[in-house]
């Protein structure tokens, strides 16, 4: 299975209280302006972040070749430390073409 495939497939839980739809995986050169990006799957993105978030955000996330700004719902927070958070972020109306374009990026991001 390629990476591309990976990241489009469904996500089979192994635990109960796992609630992922996707399979995630760790990027090691994409950006976010919302924060420092800890996985991404191809309906939403962990983030760690500065401030605590709420309601609905606009993520912007680009690798070097290309890019993709939607807005997403932050379904979830967890606070580490001070102003440091764990930030659960699920895209809004994200298409198929939308989710391609992510899964594409993902896979470039396990190229380099």
């Amino acid at each position: 299975m390629s990476r591309l495939e990976f990241f489009l497939n469904r996500h089979r839980p192994a635990a109960p209280k796992d609630r992922r739809v996707f399979n995630r995986i760790k990027p090691y050169w994409v950006q976010c302006d919302a924060g420092y990006v800890l996985d991404i799957s191809a309906d939403g993105v962990k983030i760690l972040s500065k401030r605590r978030m709420k309601g609905f955000v606009s993520v912007r996330l680009w690798d070097d070749r290309a890019g993709l700004i939607h807005r997403a719902e932050v379904k979830w927070v967890k606070k580490l430390r001070f102003r440091q958070y764990e930030v659960g972020l699920q895209f809004i109306n994200f298409g198929p073409e939308m989710r391609q374009k992510l899964a594409e990026i993902a896979a470039r991001l396990h190229e380099m």
